[in-house]
């Protein structure tokens, strides 16, 4: 038996909804005819029969997870009733005796909608707490007109798109993750301790940290695509400084959660503790969100007062670096890729690209040989070097960006005969530049990087230069 596709769940949501509303017209017009004749009218139309095997309908899933009354459940779809029925909307207005007076008040609900109680309209109550219904200006409570939020009209309809009122403030991450072996094993631990690590009842949020924010959007993504969720990005830039307007944006956000199940990624990786208001607002803000949240900094930063998992996002190791090179080079080049093994190691040694800049220095250098109507050598032999030096510059030119933030690039003019110092002061340069042109033989090849952190270059490299 196949699992219904979401066409067909869509189909049978809105002919349940027509059913939900033909139920809260027969109220009313069940409501009309007590009043003026004294008796309930026509017989209650059966129900209609949810088909087996399908996710339930969205009013019904709506009313369960937020605990609605029956009244409450009736309200909305009164509500919906007016938005999407013209014929609804005249049923009101007649039944309130104001002409044009199409949306419903709280006052006809509770003459009308069978269960009524009060309580349904308190401003902590689940109907105006996520704001699903806004209580328009009105001479009392109970008169002002009902309008029912339109991202919660589309939610009943079975149409999830996300809030118009969050637009510009997140950005959906629609790239899917590039991520190593290691990493994705990770993602998958990460995405099975969030579900299981409680707290008080509350899962703890996901602090990422580490300087690269490209690599920990992908481990982010990665445990989302694991949880089943879409994952929105923020930056703790657009966060608002009133905190009235904070909690309005953590309620919309949290009513996403409810309707949409999605993650959010909050990045604060040039956010300065220091300045105290800004990190409040962060604070406020996870402290508020109840779904899957990732925090992303480059320091374990205390925010928020909930419980947090820290985790560490290195960048790829040297391996898994190579690994992606030589898919890359395969890729567009496949003939060459077996013969450019020592040209990697050397681009690996020099430069931490992520896979999106591996594959864009290839192309670049690809691109760039065609520009010169130049044309790869079929002979790995011939072409080793001459690849292996394009490879270079295009790789130079992908990691120059991120050098161009820190400082202004100088282009060397002097050789070292140019060069007039002491003997002994000559002999440390010359020392130092052949630890950098050595050091993935010494640190990868001969392990020296496995067994300290510290030192490991310069003492390797004297043994190599001895």
């Amino acid at each position: 038996m196949t699992s219904p596709s979401v066409s067909d769940w869509v189909e049978a949501n809105q002919r349940w909804l027509v059913s939900a509303l033909a139920e809260q017209r027969w109220n009313l017009e069940r409501f009309i005819n007590t009043t003026t004749e004294g008796e309930g009218g026509e017989e209650k139309l059966p129900a209609m029969e949810w088909p087996e095997g399908f996710a339930p309908p969205a009013i019904e899933s709506l009313s369960d997870r937020l605990g609605l009354t029956s009244f409450e459940r009736s309200l909305l779809l009164l509500c919906a009733g007016v938005e999407l029925e013209s014929a609804f909307g005249e049923l009101v207005a007649s039944i309130q005796s104001v002409p044009g007076q199409a949306r419903p008040t709280f006052s006809l609900a509770l003459s009308a909608l069978p269960d009524a109680h009060w309580s349904a309209l308190a401003p902590d109550g689940p109907l105006r707490a996520w704001r699903l219904i806004e209580v328009e200006r009105g001479s009392t409570l109970a008169t002002g007109p009902l309008r029912l939020d339109e991202r919660v009209l589309h939610h009943l309809c079975g149409v999830d798109n996300l809030d118009e009122r969050l637009a510009g403030l997140v950005v959906p991450h629609a790239e899917a993750p590039e991520l190593t072996g290691s990493h994705l094993a990770r993602a998958e631990g990460l995405a099975r301790a969030w579900c299981e690590g409680q707290t008080n009842g509350r899962r703890p949020f996901l602090q990422l940290l580490g300087r690269d924010r490209f690599l920990k959007r992908d481990l982010a993504a990665a445990v989302c695509q694991v949880l089943l969720l879409p994952l929105y990005r923020m930056s703790h830039h657009v966060l608002p400084a009133a905190a009235s307007e904070l909690a309005a944006l953590t309620t919309l956000w949290n009513r996403e959660v409810l309707l949409g199940s999605v993650a959010l990624l909050v990045e604060c990786d040039d956010l300065n503790t220091a300045e105290g208001s800004a990190l409040h607002a962060v604070s406020r803000l996870v402290n508020g969100i109840k779904g899957p949240l990732f925090v992303s900094t480059r320091e374990r930063d205390p925010i928020g007062d909930g419980p947090a998992l820290y985790i560490d996002v290195p960048g790829p190791d040297s391996d898994e670096q190579k690994a992606d090179w030589i898919r890359a080079v395969r890729g567009m080049a496949p003939h060459l890729a077996d013969h450019l093994e020592p040209q990697v190691s050397t681009l690996v040694s020099q430069f931490h690209l992520r896979s999106p800049g591996i594959r864009a220095a290839v192309g670049e250098m690809l691109a760039n040989l065609e520009s010169r109507n130049e044309t790869l050598p079929e002979s790995p032999a011939e072409s080793a070097g001459p690849l292996g030096q394009a490879l270079w510059d295009a790789a130079r030119s992908q990691a120059r960006p991120r050098l161009g933030d820190l400082a202004e690039r100088l282009q060397p003019l002097a050789t070292w005969d140019d060069l007039v110092l002491p003997k002994a002061e000559n002999r440390i340069l010359r020392d130092i530049a052949t630890q950098v042109r050595y050091r993935f033989t010494v640190n990868e090849r001969w392990g020296f990087a496995g067994k300290s952190a510290r030192g490991a270059t310069i003492i390797g490299t004297r043994k190599a230069i001895q």
